[in-house]
């Protein structure tokens, strides 16, 4: 009987629930934990574009995100351009404190 098929749903790793279905796109492909993605990307270059800090800081938390100098550049959170909106003292501050990487230079940046 086509078309009136049960759902199939399961748990992820992470404790999500997942359509089986074939034809869906993956949530974890889309949002991955512990790495970039291209939504992830957009999702932070937004926030910092609307100065959403305490919304971005929640955001990297839930996916685990930003917590190196590598996920940081690779999120747009870390760049050499001047005039990159990521250049923004609250985003630098927010950065250097989850990567931990200079704790010195973000007392310097507050």
């Amino acid at each position: 009987s086509r078309g009136f098929d049960k759902k199939k749903e399961t748990k992820t790793d992470d404790g999500r629930n997942h359509d089986a279905n074939e034809s869906d796109v993956s949530l974890n492909a889309l949002l991955p934990l512990h790495k970039s993605s291209a939504l992830h990307r957009h999702f932070v270059q937004m926030c910092i574009q609307l100065h959403m800090a305490n919304l971005l800081c929640r955001y990297l938390d839930y996916y685990n995100l930003a917590y190196t100098e590598q996920q940081a550049k690779d999120l747009g959170l870390l760049t050499s351009d001047p005039h990159s909106q990521a250049d923004q003292r609250w985003v630098k501050l927010l950065v250097h404190t989850r990567t931990r990487s200079n704790l010195y230079q973000a007392s310097l940046i507050n």
